[in-house]
């Protein structure tokens, strides 16, 4: 018999794998158009009213564009930092620093584009608002990564933090994410079609009713 943390990966599998075959059937153009709504949706929410600083990641080529997001981002004079993988890729946690400019990102581990290291990385406590990725979310703020686990390790359960969007396609919103106990929720999720908020989740909470 499986046990049940075996089962809870195997779920966390075929749920990656169903994701995977959906991302492969999106042109650039279908990725730039949600980009471009995803960065509409964020800047007219209340998550982003007084906001001075904000993280955000360099999308992949099968997640939205989040260029668009960070020229509404610079345009409204945010301070903007971006994830670096850590030196360790075992338990390590992810570390911000602020970019300036798109073009200041190089690629780095699996393929992400990351900031310099020559700066001072940028404390958590100074985060307001934190945009991330993910291959699923649910209505509860259940979120699925790649497995690596370094938002999981970053925002973790149980403790203050930024407000954590997640970044998603519409189809990515499914009924139920797999989820365990170390597995940080979301506190809103944003698509191109809609901003969608998780009640009773917040910084660092474990419960949550769903908005969908």
């Amino acid at each position: 018999m499986m046990r049940r943390d075996e089962a809870l990966e195997a779920r966390k599998v075929a749920l990656r794998k169903q994701m995977a075959r959906q991302r492969r059937l999106l042109s650039d153009a279908l990725r730039i158009r949600a980009g471009v709504g995803i960065a509409s949706l964020i800047a007219g929410s209340r998550e982003f009213e007084g906001v001075q600083h904000v993280a955000l990641f360099a999308s992949l080529p099968d997640e939205p564009n989040t260029r668009p997001l960070f020229d509404q981002l610079r345009q409204r004079g945010c301070a903007i930092h971006f994830p670096r993988s850590p030196r360790s890729a075992a338990g390590g946690r992810l570390e911000w620093y602020r970019v300036e400019a798109w073009e200041e990102l190089r690629a780095g581990r699996y393929g992400v584009f990351e900031p310099s290291p020559l700066r001072e990385p940028t404390a958590l406590t100074e985060l307001e608002l934190a945009l991330i990725p993910g291959v699923a979310f649910d209505a509860t703020g259940r979120r699925l990564g790649r497995g690596g686990g370094y938002y999981d390790r970053t925002f973790p359960t149980g403790t203050a933090g930024p407000v954590l969007v997640g970044v998603a396609f519409a189809f990515q919103l499914v009924e139920t994410v797999p989820a365990g106990p170390l597995d940080r929720r979301v506190d809103a999720v944003v698509t191109e079609e809609a901003m969608i908020r998780v009640a009773g989740v917040g910084a660092g909470s474990t419960t949550g009713r769903g908005a969908f």
